[in-house]
Formats: C-alpha cells, sequence, structure tokens
C-alpha cells in the first residue's frame, strides 16, 4: 500500500475556489487527500498558517490565488509569494526541503490547471517523502530540533479567527 501525503490548500475565495468547485462540478478527478481552507486573499495566509499546517502533519502545503498584476487586491498574490519563499527557507533550514510549499496562479474557468497543479504538488511532495514530524522512527530528541524552530517563528495568536481555523482543519489530519 502506498502512502497517502497529506495537502492544504489554501484557495483565494474568487478564483481558487472557484477553480476547485469548478473542478469538483465537472466531475474530474483529483487526490482526495487535499483538505481546501478558503481565504479572503492569498495574501492574508502568513507564514505562521503555512508552518501551522506543516507542524500538524501535512505533507504540504498549496497556495492558490490568483495570475499575477489581476490581483483584485492589488498585490495579494505578491504578499502570498513571498510567504510562501520565506516558509520554504524556513523548512529547507531544518531539513524538510524546499518544495513542500508551492504557489500556483490561475483564474475561476482553470479547472483542468488546478488538477494539474494539485498533480505537480503531491509529484513535488512524493520525491520529498513524508513530513518527518509524521515518521515515528526518528528519535524524540530529533523530533524536537525540527519542531523548536518552527514553533519559536509560530508564536501563534490564538484569538486570531483565520488561525484558529486553520488549526481546526489541521486537526483532522491527525
Amino acid at each position: 500500500m502506498s502512502y497517502k501525503y497529506e495537502i492544504i490548500m489554501f484557495a483565494c475565495l474568487k478564483w481558487g475556489y472557484s477553480a476547485a468547485d469548478l473542478a469538483g462540478v465537472s466531475r474530474l478527478k483529483y487526490t482526495p487527500s487535499v483538505k481546501i481552507i478558503k481565504v479572503r486573499c492569498t495574501g492574508r495566509v502568513d507564514v505562521q498558517h503555512i508552518l501551522y499546517a506543516i507542524k500538524s502533519g501535512a505533507d504540504g502545503v498549496m497556495i492558490v490565488g490568483w495570475r499575477p498584476n489581476e490581483c483584485q487586491f492589488k498585490n495579494g498574490n505578491f504578499t502570498a509569494q513571498r510567504h510562501v519563499d520565506l516558509a520554504n527557507r524556513i523548512l529547507d533550514s531544518r531539513g524538510f526541503g524546499n518544495q513542500r510549499i508551492n504557489m500556483y496562479w490561475l483564474s475561476g474557468a482553470e479547472a483542468e490547471k488546478l488538477v494539474k497543479s494539485v498533480e505537480d504538488a503531491y509529484e513535488k511532495i512524493n520525491r520529498l517523502g513524508p513530513n518527518p514530524i509524521k515518521l515515528t522512527d526518528i528519535k524524540t530528541e530529533k523530533k524536537q530540533a525540527i519542531i523548536t524552530p518552527v514553533e519559536w517563528f509560530l508564536q501563534i495568536n490564538s484569538s486570531c479567527k483565520m488561525t484558529t481555523y486553520v488549526k481546526e482543519r489541521c486537526l483532522k489530519i491527525n
């Protein structure tokens, strides 16, 4: 039996989620292990949300938003790209690999492109292997060495509505 990778997708409400909805209505198939979190704008997805998803056991994170220079919030997709780059640098420095988090830009009418994006993210994660936090055979000290810097960075504000929602969705992974 092959390992089933868990992916959290932060999808722009207007475009990314619309593409996912269209994929479902069109009966296009993609891995069911993708859990979608709708966000008003991908620029609102902070590094702490991305890292919390990884810390909670997600093998990878996708951020799906509107194409460059066409975001209704002007620069939300560029802000999201900066957050993805920073989170990847943090994870790479801890031995997670630098392709666990991916940004994809598309429109709400591009359901096929969304399916290809999911497949692409799944392939990248498959090359990296499972999230090291989920591996039971690594020693507790090494696991703590991986988690501690991520927790240090997180410092999650528990009153944030989005952070609370991300926590709830990520709890369903374990």
